[in-house]
């Protein structure tokens, strides 16, 4: 499960799904409320999903401004705290803790590839 990443017209990244039925709305507005352009927050949720697929810890859970992440062996919860019933979205998304530690590489690669190039960095295009 993987959202759309774009770039803004400020030149900004951004995550976005348009159908709020989907768990994917849900992905999207978790990276830009939770992450963005706080890679010290991608990095965390890594670190996060390694220790637990080598059972360094049973479970970790982390409470954010809008949404909390459950990750257990074979399992991560994405929670809006702020859903309320009625909302289009689903609220909740479950994923495995592989499939998060993919969203959350490809958000931050995304991201620091974009910063990259913002800096001029060797390489950059």
């Amino acid at each position: 499960m993987m959202p759309i990443f774009f770039h803004r017209s400020t030149g900004q990244p951004g995550a976005r799904w348009d159908d709020p039925a989907d768990p994917q709305f849900v992905l999207a507005h978790f990276i830009g409320a939770e992450i963005h352009l706080m890679l010290a927050n991608a990095d965390e949720f890594l670190r996060a999903v390694a220790a637990v697929e080598r059972c360094e810890v049973e479970g970790w859970l982390w409470n954010g401004n809008s949404f909390s992440v459950q990750l257990s062996k074979g399992r991560c919860l994405i929670t809006d705290q702020w859903w309320e019933a009625g909302d289009p979205s689903p609220g909740v998304v479950e994923l495995t803790p592989e499939q998060f530690g993919s969203l959350i590489s490809a958000w931050r690669d995304f991201v620091a590839g974009e910063l990259g190039r913002q800096e001029g960095s060797p390489g950059a295009a």
